[in-house]
């Protein structure tokens, strides 16, 4: 058959060509994000609506043809030009191409549409294909194409081994912070769920139609620029790889790089125990690993120590750190009673002892202890310890103090620590409330049963209104759960209601959505605040300080057991971020000055920074010792400032100063 001439102009044509490809790119592009996304209805539309244009110009096709293919019967073209239109998505074949032909090639309108269609639906029945690509090899394909594109960027890729409500939240903070950054989840799924990367239709249909956890994940957190693929959760007594034992290969190329973070943040401890023992069975790892643990005396724990690169999330801890970073007006500064001159002038010392009661001495009791503790260093007039009382008052207190004690033997020998037994029912934990309300200054409420939390500092809060209670140097800190989500407003209802104007006296802490924060969780502002902290360290001193990197490899290559080392290290960077952070405090009993270091003013701000210093050791189970030990956690110098030489006493105020110009400096940048 004699074709005729090609019936579109050329510069007609390359227009078409170039409109053609702009829209076959934009039609990948939302297939893609589609099937991403598992639009059933959208796809399924797409799909209808190419079908019956095909359809239609079959028809009008074939029904300006002088052939009678179909005799007249309209319904027989009907049913013709429908079987042809679908034989484009099937056999990407053209049905009656001599008949077609004829026509098209008379017709350039008709031409280029027919080809439209057809391109469209070729690249339709293409973006199908690739769902039943087995799963394993789909996956790796996506996650090399990440791992490179972080590479080249330098970004960070962040690994999540489940997909739970911490990670979610923590993922939301990594967008927020650094929206650069790739995000990859592994899912786990129960062991009677399907098998993986079967080549089948019900594979398909799975893969394209039911991604509700995907979906889910992408509607949290605000977008769908991250990854999320299958794993298996490794067996109790697995002895292969960590990547080979998961199911996904490729993680031992991700965890060779410095520029990824793992992170295990399931609340089954069983899980991130395989998890975790698996990844330091491999020593070279280079990965940052950050593993969830509710308990610091579990076999968890003791099992993260020996690996550099590991770090243990505490929840306990990370709430407290979230309150030293981001909450300055929980800390305990806020309700002392400073002393003042006659013109307003702090004079840096407190006029009274501090007194806090603890309600509930479960573990994030024991971390409010410690946390009051250090940073209620205050001194008095005559630059010693203020004697602080704490009043811990629990059902079980018997059973609950003896481990604390054990891994805090300081609060052994304190005698200003009253344990109490009894629950918050009873008519004694009322009277003896009624009795310490005139000294009191701080409360946390911590029974670890949600909104019983939220009850009990409601009634605290109305018998202090009802007794007269001067409630500007008054505070109660209520322990939130995952299920108040309602907690903020219920309680500034309260305040507005019980408390004068502009004053609140209970404050949640420990919300999950705070407590997960990318800061929170890696310490990296704090590593940040450290090394600034350094940086006025040596422009004060006009000294050289070793850095803390530097130190940090020296101590790891230092002589010596690994665990001692591991606690050195641990301990001198505790110190160095809290110190950062006490500078917040000392600047608040400074009132917002620096003065002249041989200033009485100077003199008790060094006391306190000295007194800070030994409680935030004794926190972290330290004593007073003849020598360094720390593997029995004693060191020499742990003495209030009075009893300091005056050489010692001479690097404290000098301490002091730099904490005070490292204060004024955050404040001046807003930070």
């Amino acid at each position: 058959m004699h074709t005729p001439d090609f019936p579109v102009p050329v510069p007609a044509m390359i227009l078409w060509l170039i409109a053609l490809l702009i829209l076959s790119a934009f039609f990948v592009a939302v297939m893609g994000r589609l099937l991403r996304r598992g639009k059933r209805g959208a796809v399924l539309g797409i799909f209808a609506f190419l079908l019956v244009a095909g359809a239609i110009m079959h028809v009008v096709l074939l029904a300006r043809s002088s052939h009678t293919v179909t005799d007249g019967n309209w319904i027989q073209l009907f049913l013709v030009s429908s079987l042809a239109s679908l034989e484009m998505f099937i056999g990407h074949t053209v049905v009656f191409d001599d008949i077609i032909a004829a026509v098209i090639f008379r017709e350039p309108f008709l031409l280029l549409s027919y080809l439209t269609i057809f391109v469209l639906a070729i690249l339709f029945t293409i973006s199908l294909v690739f769902l039943i690509v087995p799963r394993g090899i789909k996956d790796t394909i996506r996650l090399k194409l990440r791992q490179r594109r972080s590479t080249k960027k330098n970004h960070k890729l962040h690994v999540f081994l489940g997909d739970n409500p911490a990670a979610r939240m923590l993922a939301r903070s990594i967008r927020d912070t650094a929206p650069e950054d790739e995000l990859l989840f592994i899912h786990f799924p129960d062991p009677d769920e399907e098998a993986e990367g079967e080549l089948s239709i019900g594979e398909m249909l799975h893969t394209m139609f039911s991604r509700r956890t995907e979906r889910s994940l992408a509607d949290i957190l605000g977008y769908d620029h991250f990854m999320f693929i299958r794993g298996r959760l490794p067996e109790a007594a697995c002895e292969a790889g960590f990547a080979q034992a998961v199911g996904v290969p490729i993680l031992d190329s991700l965890l060779n790089s410095k520029r990824t973070h793992v992170y295990i943040l399931s609340e089954n401890e069983e899980h991130n125990f395989r998890f975790l023992q698996l990844l330091v069975a491999k020593k070279s790892i280079l990965a940052k690993v950050y593993c969830f643990n509710s308990d610091v005396n579990n076999y968890t724990a003791l099992y993260a120590n020996v690996h550099p690169r590991v770090r243990l999330l505490n929840w306990q801890e990370l709430i407290f750190t979230q309150v030293k970073r981001q909450e300055p007006e929980l800390m305990p500064v806020e309700a002392a009673a400073i002393a003042h001159d006659a013109q307003g002038n702090s004079l840096g010392y407190t006029t009274e002892p501090f007194n806090a009661m603890i309600v509930g001495f479960g573990a994030t009791g024991q971390e409010a202890l410690r946390f009051i503790h250090e940073f209620g260093s205050f001194v008095g007039k005559d630059l010693r310890p203020q004697q602080n009382n704490y009043h811990v008052i629990d059902p079980h207190i018997e059973e609950l103090k003896g481990e604390f004690l054990s891994r805090t033997p300081a609060f052994r020998y304190d005698a200003n620590v009253t344990w109490t037994s009894y629950s918050t029912g009873s008519e004694r934990f009322w009277l003896d409330y009624a009795m310490l309300l005139p000294n009191l200054n701080y409360v946390v409420v911590c029974i670890d049963t949600g909104h019983r939390n939220v009850e009990i500092a409601v009634r605290l809060l109305q018998d202090a209104a009802r007794f007269g209670k001067d409630l500007s140097r008054f505070k109660i800190l209520v322990k939130a759960s995952v299920e108040d989500s309602q907690l903020p407003s219920m309680i500034a209802f309260y305040n507005r209601n019980f408390c004068p104007e502009g004053v609140s006296v209970i404050y949640p802490f420990g919300l999950p959505e705070k407590v997960w924060n990318l800061d929170v969780v890696t310490g990296r502002e704090l590593k940040a605040e450290a090394i600034r902290f350094h940086d006025v360290a040596c422009e004060v001193t006009l000294q050289e300080v070793e850095t803390w990197d530097a130190r940090s490899e020296r101590i790891r290559k230092g002589d010596g057991l690994a665990l001692a080392k591991h606690r050195e290290l641990h301990r001198r960077q505790l110190v160095d971020i809290d110190a950062c952070l006490y500078s917040r405090t000392l600047s608040k009993l400074a009132g917002g000055v620096v003065p002249d270091e041989n200033s009485e003013l100077m003199q008790v701000l060094a006391a306190s920074v000295q007194q800070y210093w030994v409680n935030a050791l004794a926190v972290q189970g330290y004593i007073l010792g003849l020598e360094t030990d720390e593997l029995n956690r004693r060191l020499p110098g742990l003495l209030s400032y009075v009893d300091l030489s005056p050489e010692e006493q001479e690097e404290v105020i000098m301490n002091a100063r730099v904490a005070l110009i490292y204060a004024c400096k955050c404040k001046e940048e807003g930070k």
